[in-house]
């Protein structure tokens, strides 16, 4: 009867952690450009999302003009009885309204802001 033996010894499980290591490290680098991808495309998003705030915080302060102008109309028309109470309240909701979407605007546009501005250059501590 033959009997076979055998010792890989010390190279085998060299052999073994080294390429573990290698695979280790293409995982590892793989993570790295998922991150540089995801980072890319939220500052992409964010310059977008900013630049459409831009326009729309202009929007809405011209509406935000525009519905002070109609509520004061809307206060003298009232006071010279060709306008009911009911007219005068729905102007100044409008107006409270315009009020409301032009402050979340200038909010998510800071927000935005700040967030191009720590991606860019990091937090300065």
């Amino acid at each position: 009867m033959w009997v076979l033996h055998s010792r890989f010894g010390a190279g085998l499980s060299t052999r073994s952690r080294v390429q573990g290591n290698r695979h280790l490290r293409a995982a590892t680098l793989a993570e790295v450009m998922t991150q540089r991808r995801a980072v890319k495309e939220q500052v992409s998003s964010d310059y977008a999302l900013h630049t459409s705030l831009g326009s729309r915080i202009g929007s809405l302060e011209s509406s935000l003009d525009i519905a002070l102008a109609v509520s004061k109309a809307y206060e003298r028309q009232f006071l010279a009885g060709r306008k009911s109470w009911l007219d005068v309240m729905n102007a100044a909701r409008d107006v409270v309204g315009t009020e409301v979407q032009l402050a979340d605007a200038c909010t998510s546009e800071l927000v935005v802001s700040w967030r191009l501005h720590i991606l860019m250059n990091g937090v300065v501590g």
